[in-house]
């Protein structure tokens, strides 16, 4: 399976907001059981950080607050069943 991303949003982390993304509305070419996505900062001189990965039941996950002001972005890593897959909604909180 081919990675995918999100766009990328910038975060100057002057808070303590949590990280997160939200799916609603979700299918694939098989039954939706899950989505693995990981969560990175973008680094330009670098290879991209990982700040970890989470797994979407189709609702939402939190990353917890990254401390690190920068570029995030959200790449999809994996789905518990299929190869497609299609949200209606994605909100992206941070």
């Amino acid at each position: 399976m081919i990675s995918k991303e999100s766009n990328r949003w910038s975060d100057r982390n002057s808070d303590t907001a949590w990280t997160g993304v939200r799916f609603q509305g979700c299918s694939t070419d098989s039954t939706f059981s899950s989505a693995t996505l990981q969560l990175h900062k973008g680094v330009s001189w670098s290879p991209d950080i990982s700040k970890g990965s989470r797994t979407n039941y189709c609702g939402w996950v939190d990353w917890n607050d990254p401390d690190d002001a920068g570029q995030y972005y959200f790449a999809l890593r994996g789905l518990g069943d299929g190869e497609g897959l299609w949200v209606n909604e994605v909100t992206i909180g941070w």
